[in-house]
C-alpha cells in the first residue's frame, strides 16, 4: 500500500503481475537502455490468487540504481482489497497537507503586506517546506497529481525540509529572543545547513540520498540548540516563551519520530510528524495574534497618553 521507493517487478507463479518504474534497465542491450530515472515513487498494490494447487510463489524482482538502501524500503503487506481501497488515509494526509499550504501561503502574505514582520516569511518557509515533507514521504501524495513523479526529484524535494526548517526555525528564534552573544552559534549553523542543502539540491540523487545521515545529525544538533534556549527563555520569564518552547517541543518530537521510522523502528503503523506539526502551527499563530494583539494594545495606550499629554 506504499510506495516500494524503487524500481521493482512482482512475479507471481512466474508471471509479472506488478511493476513500479524500469528495474530491467541492466537486462537490456547497452544501446537499448535510457538515462534518467528509472525509479517511480507512488503505491504499489496488487491482486494475485493461488495457482489449481493452493499455491503462490511471489517474486520481487528489485533494482536499485541510486538509493542508499538496498532491497525494498517499505514493508509489504498482505490482506484483503478492502483494507487497500480505503481511502481514509489519503483523505486525513490530504487535508493536512491542504491547510498546512494554505497555512504557509497566509503567512506569506502576512510578510508581503508588512516586511517588518519578518517572523512570518520564516514561519511561511517552514509550513511549505514541511507540507512538501508530507506530501513526499511514505504514500508520497504528490503522485496523485504527478503519477510518474521521478524517484530522484521526490527524494529531493523530501529531503529539503531537513535543512529549510532548521535555518528557519533559528531565524525564527533569533528574531523573538534577539541574543548577540549567540550570534556566531547561529551563524555557524545556519552557514553549515545552507551548504549541505545547496550540496543535496546540486549532486545527482546517487550520491545526495547518501547525506541523509548527515542532514538529520545536523538537524538533531540544531534541534537541542533550539530546545536548550527555548528553556532558558522561559525561565528567565521572557514573554511568549511557553508558547515558543511547547511548539518546538512538539515539532522536535514528530522529527524525531520520523527519524526513527526512517531508521526501521515498526512501533508506528504511521508516520505521526503532521499531527505533530497541526500542533505546532496552531501554537505558533495563536503566538502571533498574541503578540500582534500586545502590540495594538501597546500602540493605543501610547496614543492615548501622547493625547492627554498635548492637552495637558
Amino acid at each position: 500500500k506504499d510506495s516500494p521507493k524503487t524500481s521493482c517487478a512482482v512475479y507471481v507463479n512466474r508471471r509479472l503481475i506488478a511493476q513500479s518504474g524500469d528495474p530491467f534497465q541492466m537486462l537490456k542491450a547497452q544501446g537499448q537502455q535510457t538515462k534518467g530515472s528509472h525509479s517511480v515513487i507512488g503505491p504499489l498494490s496488487l491482486e494475485f490468487y493461488p495457482d489449481s494447487e493452493g499455491n503462490a510463489e511471489i517474486v520481487f524482482f528489485i533494482s536499485n540504481y541510486f538509493y542508499r538502501k538496498s532491497g525494498l524500503n517499505d514493508t509489504v503487506y498482505f490482506g484483503p482489497a478492502e483494507a487497500f481501497t480505503n481511502n481514509n488515509y489519503i483523505t486525513i494526509y490530504s487535508l493536512i497537507c491542504g491547510a498546512m499550504f494554505f497555512i504557509g501561503l497566509l503567512c506569506l502574505f502576512q510578510f508581503i503586506i508588512n516586511h517588518q514582520r519578518k517572523e512570518y516569511f520564516y514561519l511561511g518557509i517552514t509550513t511549505l517546506a514541511l507540507a512538501l515533507r508530507i506530501a513526499t514521504n511514505g504514500l508520497c501524495l504528490l503522485t496523485i497529481i504527478f503519477p510518474n513523479l521521478p524517484a530522484e526529484i521526490k527524494f529531493k524535494i523530501e529531503y529539503s525540509a531537513m535543512w529549510i526548517v532548521p535555518v528557519c526555525v533559528t531565524q525564527m528564534l533569533d528574531l523573538l529572543y534577539p541574543a548577540k552573544k549567540l550570534r556566531p552559534v547561529k551563524y555557524t549553523f545556519i552557514i553549515s545547513e545552507l551548504i549541505i542543502g545547496l550540496v543535496n539540491i546540486s549532486l545527482p540523487a546517487y550520491y545526495s540520498n547518501r547525506m541523509v545521515s548527515v542532514l538529520q545529525y545536523s538537524m538533531i544538533i540544531v534541534c537541542a540548540y533550539v530546545l536548550v534556549l527555548s528553556v532558558i527563555n522561559i525561565f528567565q520569564k521572557k514573554r511568549y516563551s511557553l508558547y515558543n518552547f511547547l511548539s518546538y517541543l512538539f515539532v522536535i518530537l514528530g522529527a524525531f519520530i520520523d527519524v526513527l521510522i526512517s531508521k526501521g523502528a515498526r512501533h508506528f503503523s504511521i508516520s505521526l510528524l503532521p499531527f505533530f506539526l497541526i500542533v505546532f502551527f496552531v501554537t505558533q499563530i495563536f503566538m502571533f495574534a498574541r503578540i500582534q494583539n500586545d502590540i495594538y494594545v501597546e500602540t493605543v495606550e501610547t496614543s492615548s497618553k501622547l493625547q492627554r499629554l498635548n492637552e495637558a
